[in-house]
């Protein structure tokens, strides 16, 4: 049995009270950019959160997971021995590959000598993939890395929603009230429990 606790994931944005008394679009703005900051808070958090309160623990950061160095291989080669090792030792199909849009950028733009892309013509569309995995393009995943997991089971990994987006006003946060601001909240509480670490391989 483990327990997993459930952590608030919180943003916010100062607006000064002329705002919203003259801009008719401040509300659909304002709610518009909170839940855009809350997705990339929440994606920072599943990869790499420290677990310490308020942080969920991501999975780069729990004990267990397994790691594939890429040492003298090419990045494509680091990225299917982690698959294997998911087959092999974590007993799970890799079904993605997370990346930061840098890195992907090298690998997609590789050609030969002269001048043909090895990884297709840029003119063909659809969704990046290597060995048959589907890209994720995560800024939130640290430059020169990457992870090779099996997301798609949820006895490997869950992403438990425990409310809703809640937006909260206030105009009590340090010296807005003098200074005619209000702070607008946004937060959404979630757990993600990890049911098998070695599910997952980080390449470094």
């Amino acid at each position: 049995e483990q327990s997993v606790s459930v952590r608030k994931i919180a943003v916010f944005i100062p607006v000064t009270e002329e705002m919203m008394e003259d801009e008719m679009r401040i509300a659909s703005l304002i709610d518009g950019r909170l839940r855009f900051m809350l997705a990339q808070r929440l994606s920072l958090q599943i990869l790499t959160g420290d677990g310490t309160t308020p942080n969920i623990e991501g999975i780069l950061n729990k004990s267990g997971i397994l790691t594939q160095a890429k040492g003298a291989d090419e990045i494509e080669a680091a990225i299917y021995k982690a698959m294997t090792q998911i087959r092999v030792t974590g007993q799970e199909i890799p079904d993605a590959y997370v990346t930061h849009p840098n890195d992907w950028q090298q690998i997609r733009l590789r050609a030969t000598q002269d001048g043909i892309c090895i990884w297709g013509s840029p003119s063909e569309a659809g969704t990046p993939r290597i060995w048959g995995l589907p890209v994720v393009l995560e800024q939130a995943q640290t430059e020169n890395t990457g992870l090779v997991g099996s997301f798609a089971n949820p006895a490997n990994v869950e992403l438990v929603h425990r409310s809703g987006v809640v937006v909260k006003m206030s105009d009590s946060h340090d010296d807005y009230f003098t200074k005619g601001k209000m702070a607008i909240k946004a937060t959404q509480r979630v757990a993600m429990p990890i049911g098998k670490a070695a599910a997952f391989c980080a390449v470094s």
